[in-house]
């Protein structure tokens, strides 16, 4: 992590992780797992679909036909596994975790 901004973030205050992961665009990406109309048809699933909350935060190829689909709300992380069944994907997996509250002295 930059110094100047390490400086600015109060590292050692706020007990932040150093490592910064740089996340590039998908549609820049050179070696694309899934095609952007695949992807499409994900999302549109997704929205239409009931299985999983239409507002998610990510959405991680994990193979071209494996994708992990996570919310992460205050009180829980919701992840879902999705994998590819002939043009559909479904549901194969999911896990829900609570967020512990914290609360400083």
């Amino acid at each position: 992590m930059p110094t100047e901004l390490a400086n600015g973030l109060h590292m050692e205050e706020h007990k932040i992780n150093p490592m910064v992961t740089v996340e590039s665009s998908y549609e820049e990406s050179e070696d694309k797992i899934l095609s952007l109309d695949e992807i499409q048809h994900i999302r549109s699933q997704i929205m239409w679909g009931s299985g999983i909350p239409a507002f998610y935060d990510s959405l991680t190829i994990q193979s071209t036909n494996k994708v992990l689909v996570r919310r992460t709300t205050s009180s829980v992380i919701e992840e879902y596994e999705l994998e590819k069944s002939g043009d559909r994907w479904i549901v194969k997996s999911s896990d829900e975790r609570t967020i512990m509250n914290r609360r400083r002295p």
